[in-house]
């Protein structure tokens, strides 16, 4: 049995069926054939015997034995993790506390990439990806907008001079800019642009600069002019039922204690504002009226919703068109009133961040090793990253916008966040971000206050010890997804950089900086670059242009379908797909390129999860598919494999909560959201429910698990996303140690036939033990308009060292056992908040029958005392146990890096495996010419003999 922890080992120790010889650990297979036939007859005939032997012990009733060794199979392995994602006044991602984004009434700020379009004369050039027949009224920016703005040359032979952008205008057809230099640029050079953006979402004449209440944070406060019927100001929320995806409901119920405050001053004594809540044509929470004065004063009033004022029950009989409006309304015979710092959040929530107590709680019941702050900051400044909330701009950095939109919360506040829920926060940096704030960086994070301006700054805000005391790690990566075309289709066009060797390049010199600071700890800080999981090329120019990252950091997304006849189709493919990534597919090659520039990279995830965006699928079955059972399956399934066979530590999944995404045909698809809503049901998708399952086995090291008995699997077809037949095995098992307390992760990846499996445990167990399963009646099951997939958990009294379980089919289960003397109670979990129900007049998506649905029935479990052993047999150095998880594949890097083609070799091992399983005695007759043994234990097991 081969064992080992590097993170790569798998694809180190392939084989072809012809002879190979095992260079060593962490380096390239070399892979030949041989002329030598030495022992070939005599392992022919013991293959004979040995498919005789094993072809008798088939006949034995379907049953896997999954043996627990007590050895180290990887240390450390971290909870599995989330991304955050950013506030959404709109739809199911209500983050924040104060429903209102920038309370302060800010400006904002633009940065943002561009790129030189051909090699100018003058100190004039032109942006070459972006045509000013894109624009229109709502899109682009306008001739000025970069007036006075700063500049940098990041990349080219001008790298590092900077100054002043004097005029920006419009030149055939291109955005044009006027420098104060001239330096040498040329073409696809790459210009870093800041600019602040005066008004309030671009209005300056809302705002007043010259008026701040008393001791405020802010630069500006909103100036109101009296306007009739029409509000002076108005603030919309929870309106995605209505301008979009119908399907959504109320996602924000209004109900309990609630809290309004601002700071308002009028231009008399005796004008007066007036202040409404409501849910348009429904109800009315909150309708005030507050007398002014001259002088700022703050407002407070406190208020009590009853719950079901707001209700739950849309009528069906009416259309749904109730958004909450807030508004202030200033009297026709009234005259300017200013107001500043606005609060509005419900009292009930008591927790120490700026997050609502639904945040808090959710993350808490997760316990995720990661917490990714990835909330659209690529705009924003160090300084705005840090303001608080009343100081805080909107910001923005795409060249389609000329209003800076984005508001999140701060990167202080992200950081108190993952503090309180025991998260290492991984943070994603602008990376338009100039030389200066990245050093600032550091000194915020790890330098002691009193010795930076920046680590005064943490104190000031709350936090008098560095971060890097707090936290055992802090994931720094530089920029999302940098690597982007920066064009038309790039979803983050002006924050991306065209490829890997700019990334690697800028990302580079960005992290000397880093690592040259008088306060950077190794051993604190972790430095990412992202890498393009489709495009393992782009992971080799990364590699190849800089040398100061720690990890790169992929998105392995999964669930891309094309085929859906029936459930096979469906989720056999979705099942097997991680399988094909760790054995020819795309996390394969990354390791392979990684190993080939000989770096001590580390393989990080920082997006996981269905991406089924394309292709004609019917919009039920595409719903059906990403929001059900199939979902608490497939998404730890992904991300265990990733953690048990490459060691990838630092995960994150996407995001924590989101209803639905409108694709490019204008239909709107449930993705992403693990959770349906925080505010109005409270529900947690199956993708959350399985990661909360898995992270509740996740503890001290990952053992080892063998199996063995019968095993049997599948074969996936070359259908969606599956490049070649894959071999599954149906039961798949992840299990943990820490000190004298043990859970193994036992998935059923057979979508209508439940497993037997004897569970062996190293040393005899306490009879006390707890058994936690997901629960749902069929694959497709969810929880969008009820609760039909759940966590259950149930004590044990008479587990032992060889213990069956039934595993129903598509399931997942945690067993928890301890050493004898110390057992494991299940306490039944505080509820922290139930989740009301889902309005009964929601339309309910149609469901397609795509294949007869099979309950699934509580997991049963049996003590056994009579063990099934695994087949034995006497293995020498050149001998090596696969599962068909593990088929061999010859690496994949040719001479100088060279990415070769797969194909032939994936096939040959394919044929080979089909022939062991199927025609043993043709597969010995094969041994016997060929020198090379293929045993097929049953249908699952196979043990491949090469030759010396």
């Amino acid at each position: 049995m081969i064992r080992g922890r590097n993170r790569f080992f798998i694809y180190d120790l392939r084989f072809m069926i012809y002879d190979c010889k095992f260079v060593g650990r962490g380096t390239q297979s070399e892979i030949r054939r041989t002329e030598s036939m030495k022992y070939s007859r005599l392992l022919g005939v013991v293959l004979l015997l040995l498919v005789w032997v094993f072809s008798a012990e088939s006949q034995s009733p379907p049953i896997t034995t999954v043996i627990v060794e007590d050895e180290v199979f990887v240390e450390q392995p971290k909870h599995l993790g989330v991304n955050l994602g950013t506030h959404d006044q709109f739809g199911a991602s209500q983050l924040l506390k104060n429903v209102i984004t920038n309370p302060g009434f800010e400006a904002g700020e633009f940065a943002s990439f561009v790129f030189v379009a051909e090699e100018p004369e003058t100190g004039t050039f032109q942006q070459d990806n972006w045509e000013t027949r894109w624009n229109s009224p709502t899109v682009g920016q306008l001739e000025g907008f970069w007036d006075g703005a700063e500049y940098e040359v990041l990349f080219g032979t001008a790298t590092g001079t900077s100054g002043q952008v004097e005029a920006f205008t419009y030149q055939d057809g291109k955005n044009t800019f006027v420098l104060d230099k001239t330096p040498q640029l040329n073409q696809e050079d790459v210009i870093v642009l800041r600019q602040d953006v005066a008004g309030y979402i671009g209005d300056e004449s809302a705002v007043d600069t010259t008026q701040t209440r008393p001791n405020s944070p802010g630069r500006q406060s909103l100036r109101l002019q009296p306007a009739g019927f029409t509000p002076a100001f108005a603030y919309y929320m929870d309106s995605l039922w209505r301008d979009g995806d119908t399907t959504a409901g109320k996602l924000m119920i209004v109900e309990g204690n609630w809290h309004f405050e601002v700071w308002a001053k009028g231009s008399r004594n005796g004008d007066v504002m007036e202040v409404t809540w409501q849910r348009q044509g429904e109800a009315i929470f909150m309708s005030e009226t507050f007398p002014l004065t001259t002088e700022w004063r703050k407002i407070s009033h406190d208020f009590y919703v009853q719950p079901g004022l707001d209700s739950r029950d849309m009528n069906a009989d009416r259309p749904v068109n109730g958004v909450l409006e807030f508004t202030i309304r200033i009297p026709e015979n009234a005259s300017t009133v200013w107001i500043d710092d606005i609060d509005l959040s419900r009292r009930d929530y008591t927790n120490p961040t700026v997050f609502t107590d639904k945040v808090v709680n959710v993350l808490r019941e997760l316990e995720p090793g990661i917490l990714r702050n990835w909330g659209g900051q690529l705009g924003s400044s160090l300084e705005n990253q840090l303001a608080p909330p009343f100081a805080r701009k909107t910001t923005g950095h795409s060249p389609r916008a000329d209003q800076p939109l984005n508001y999140t919360y701060s990167l202080h506040e992200f950081l108190e966040l993952a503090q309180h829920i025991g998260a290492e926060p991984w943070y994603v940096i602008p990376p338009t971000w100039s030389d200066a704030e990245v050093r600032a960086l550091v000194a915020y994070l790890a330098a002691p206050a009193g010795d930076s301006q920046w680590s005064n700054r943490r104190a000031d805000l709350g936090q008098h010890a560095p971060w890097t005391e707090v936290f055992s790690e802090i994931h720094l990566e530089f920029g999302n997804e940098l690597w982007g075309g920066n064009a038309g289709d790039d979803p983050f066009i002006g924050a991306t950089l065209r490829g890997g060797e700019r990334v690697g390049t800028l990302a580079n010199a960005r992290f000397a900086m880093m690592r040259n600071s008088q306060w950077y700890d190794d051993d604190k800080f972790d430095l990412i670059i992202g890498g393009q999981f489709g495009y393992p090329e782009r992971q080799a120019q990364i590699e190849f242009a800089s040398e100061r990252h720690d990890s790169v950091a992929l998105s392995p997304y999964f669930g891309y379908i094309d085929v859906a006849t029936n459930n096979e189709d469906l989720f056999y493919p979705l099942f097997a797909r991680v399988q094909q990534d760790m054995q020819y597919g795309a996390m394969a090659i990354t390791g392979d390129v990684i190993r080939s520039e000989q770096s001590a990279t580390d393989l990080a995830i920082y997006e996981i999860n269905f991406h089924t965006t394309t292709g004609d699928v019917p919009l039920p079955i595409r719903n059906d598919f990403v929001t059900g059972m199939s979902g608490g399956i497939a998404l730890p399934l992904y991300m265990l494999n990733y953690q048990k066979w490459l060691n990838v530590q630092n995960q994150a999944a996407f995001v924590l909560s989101q209803y639905s995404y409108q694709l490019s045909n204008g239909e709107y698809a449930r993705i992403w959201g693990l959770l349906r809503d925080l505010e109005a049901t409270g529900r947690k998708r199956p993708t959350w429910l399985g990661l909360e399952l898995a992270n509740l086995a996740i503890r001290g090291d990952l053992l080892l698990t063998r199996h063995g008995g019968d095993n049997p699997s599948y074969t996936a077809p070359t259908i969606n996303e599956i490049e070649f037949p894959v071999n599954v095995p149906f039961v798949q098992s992840f299990a943990y140690r820490d000190e004298a307390s043990y859970a193994v992760v036992l998935f059923n990846l057979s979508l209508d036939e439940e497993q037997r499996v004897i569970l062996q445990t190293p040393n005899t167990p306490d009879p006390q033990a707890v058994l936690h399963w997901l629960d749902g009646n069929d694959i497709r099951a969810n929880n969008e308009t009820s609760q039909r997939v759940s966590r259950k958990s149930r004590q044990l009294s008479d587990f032992s060292q060889s213990y069956e379980i039934v595993l129903p089919p598509h399931s997942m289960q945690v067993v928890e056992w301890s050493d004898a003397g110390n057992a494991v109670v299940y306490v039944e979990p505080v509820v922290t908040d139930t989740p009301a129900p889902l309005p009964t007049a929601t339309p309910d998506p149609s469901v397609v029958a795509l294949a007869t649905a099979t309950p699934i029935p509580p997991p049963t479990v049996t003590p056994v005392f009579t063990p099934e052993p695994l087949p034995t047999s006497v293995l020498d150095e050149t001998a090596m146990l696969f599962s068909p998880t593990e088929t061999p594949v010859p690496s994949l890097i040719g001479e100088g890096g060279r990415i070769i083609d797969t194909q032939p070799f994936v096939q040959d091992f394919e044929n080979v495996r089909l022939v062991a399983q199927n025609y043993p005695l043709i597969a010995g007759i094969l041994g016997v010419v060929t020198g090379v043994m293929v045993i097929s234990f049953g249908t699952g097991v196979f043990l491949y003999f090469r030759k010396k």
